[in-house]
C-alpha cells in the first residue's frame, strides 16, 4: 500500500489455479494408449511393411495372366484377339534380396516401434503414480494445510489488530501461512502438468 500510495487493502488470489482431470477413465489407461491415434498410425504402418514383403515373395513365383481385345481400324471392325501371358522368373537373386530388404526394414521397424511403446508405456506407469501421489498431497493440502494457513492469517490479523503481537511477529505469521498457500499452488501445479503429459500421451 506504502509503495502504490493507496489505501485499499490488496490480497494475493490464492485459489486461481483449477485443478486439471484425465480426458478419460484412469483404469484403463493403457488401453486408451493402445487406441491412440499415434499408436494406430505405427499399426498401419507395420501393415505396410509386412504387405511389402508379401508383394515381394509374389515376384519369385510364376504369373499368369489373361486378356482379350477388340480393335477397330479405319471402321473396319473383326480385329479380335485373345492374350494369355505366363511369367516365369528366371533369375531369382535380386528378387531374394529385395524380399530381405524388405524384412529387414519391417523388423527394424517393428523392434523401432516395441521399443517406442514399452518407453511410452513405462512413462505411463510412472506418471500415474505421480499423479496418484500428488493427489494424496492435495488432498491433505486441502483437508488441512490451507485451512492452517487461514486460521493463522486469521489469528495474525486479530492479535495484531489487539495489540498482542509486533510487527514482525505478524509479519512472520502471514509468511508461514503464504508459505503453506504457495506449497500447495506448488503441488498444484507439478499435478496439472502431470496430467497434461498424461493426456498427450494417449490422444
Amino acid at each position: 500500500m506504502k509503495i502504490l500510495y493507496v489505501d485499499q487493502m490488496f490480497e494475493a488470489e490464492a485459489d486461481s489455479l483449477s485443478r486439471l482431470e484425465v480426458d478419460f477413465n484412469i483404469d484403463s489407461i493403457f488401453s486408451y494408449y493402445e487406441h491412440s491415434a499415434a499408436q494406430n498410425f505405427l499399426n498401419k504402418r507395420l501393415m505396410v511393411l509386412e504387405q511389402n514383403i508379401k508383394v515381394n515373395r509374389s515376384s519369385l513365383t510364376p504369373a499368369l495372366s489373361f486378356g482379350y481385345f477388340n480393335q477397330s481400324i479405319d471402321n473396319l471392325r473383326g480385329f479380335d484377339g485373345w492374350n494369355l501371358r505366363l511369367s516365369v522368373p528366371i533369375w531369382f537373386r535380386p528378387n531374394s534380396g529385395r524380399i530381405q530388404s524388405a524384412k529387414i526394414e519391417y523388423e527394424i521397424f517393428n523392434n523401432a516401434f516395441l521399443q517406442q511403446r514399452f518407453g511410452i508405456i513405462s512413462d505411463l506407469r510412472t506418471l500415474n503414480h505421480q499423479r496418484e501421489t500428488l493427489l494424496q498431497k492435495l488432498s491433505t493440502y486441502e483437508r488441512v494445510s490451507l485451512r492452517n494457513a487461514r486460521l493463522i492469517i486469521e489469528n495474525a490479523d486479530l492479535l495484531y489488530r489487539n495489540g498482542e503481537i509486533g510487527y514482525l511477529e505478524y509479519i512472520r505469521s502471514i509468511s508461514t501461512a503464504i508459505g503453506l498457500q504457495l506449497s500447495y499452488l506448488d503441488s498444484l501445479h507439478e499435478y496439472n502438468m502431470v496430467v497434461l503429459q498424461i493426456n498427450y500421451s494417449i490422444k
